[in-house]
């Protein structure tokens, strides 16, 4: 047990002292992007009063550490589907061309309108060496799975952009 605290009060000390965040210079999420800077995603917006006003309360704790700053509260939301990286043309399996960003959208409306909407509440606030999010829990995994389905949305979109490549 002593070895454990005299580790835990070396690491604690070395913390103490970074003038930076990030403790770790390259992350899988800094690998992931290679360079590409618009990510596509499915969000909808969080403008429930309540939630918003828990939001708040988490943006007012995690300003005040030294080098952070929220996101303004327009850009709340709640990520419902990545899709990948838009790129001139589609080189890795994660990009999407910008020729087929509209294509996308449309095929998403069209998958996404028949489905019946479920309710979410926000949990616990976690974080990605990035960022901090609060994150989203359905409320009856049984509506996400009658609203969704176990993927369906995507595999309709993923469908779309395969054909979209031939």
């Amino acid at each position: 047990m002593d070895a454990l605290r005299r580790e835990f009060d070396a690491a604690w000390a070395r913390f103490k002292t970074v003038d930076a965040l990030r403790l770790v210079p390259d992350t899988l999420e800094s690998e992931w992007p290679r360079g590409r800077d618009t990510y596509l995603a499915f969000l909808t917006p969080v403008d429930d009063p309540a939630v918003v006003g828990y939001l708040r309360g988490v943006a007012r704790v995690i300003e005040r550490i030294p080098g952070v700053e929220p996101y303004p509260e327009d850009y709340w939301h709640i990520t419902v589907k990545g899709i990948g990286f838009e790129a001139r043309t589609a080189a890795q399996p994660e990009d999407v061309s910008a020729s087929q960003v509209a294509g996308v959208a449309v095929a998403a409306r069209d998958v996404f309108a028949g489905q019946p909407t479920f309710e979410t509440q926000i949990g616990l606030v976690s974080a990605f060496p990035e960022v901090v999010f609060a994150e989203a829990v359905a409320l009856s995994i049984d509506a996400f799975e009658q609203a969704y389905g176990t993927g369906e949305p995507a595999r309709l979109i993923g469908d779309y952009l395969r054909r979209r490549r031939k």
